[in-house]
């Protein structure tokens, strides 16, 4: 089932949606009928946050799978992984993500362990 649906602060026409089948899609509201592309995190996607400074970055916290930053591009349909972070500290499941800003760090937190951790894009 679905589990979170984020607005693209840069297109108001773009929505992601993440989903317990571990894939995260993106939809464009004005043809719903499929996703205009989707790819597999590895885990359950809980929570999704765009890059609110750049429009090609997607964080998702992704259950089993750990923390994702993905590249997104509308033009050539392409949604890949292009950072993970597994924090050690984390012994249970990824469950929130945000961007701290001005600055490419994100901050990661799990259930369980009621951790935080934070990390920053190489």
């Amino acid at each position: 089932g679905c589990t979170c649906i984020q607005s693209d602060p840069h297109d108001p026409n773009i929505v992601a949606v993440g989903s317990y089948d571990e894939n995260l899609m993106i939809f464009d509201l004005r043809s719903m009928r499929r996703p205009m592309i989707e790819t597999n995190t590895g885990g359950g996607v809980w929570r999704i946050k765009w890059n609110p400074q750049d429009p090609t970055q997607i964080a998702t916290a992704s259950m089993h799978s750990g923390f994702h930053v993905l590249s997104f591009s509308d033009s050539e349909k392409q949604l890949e992984v292009i950072q993970s972070h597994h924090e050690p500290a984390h012994k249970s499941l990824a469950y929130g993500i945000d961007w701290i800003l001005p600055s490419q760090t994100l901050g990661a937190c799990s259930f369980y362990d009621k951790s935080l951790s934070l990390w920053t894009l190489s």
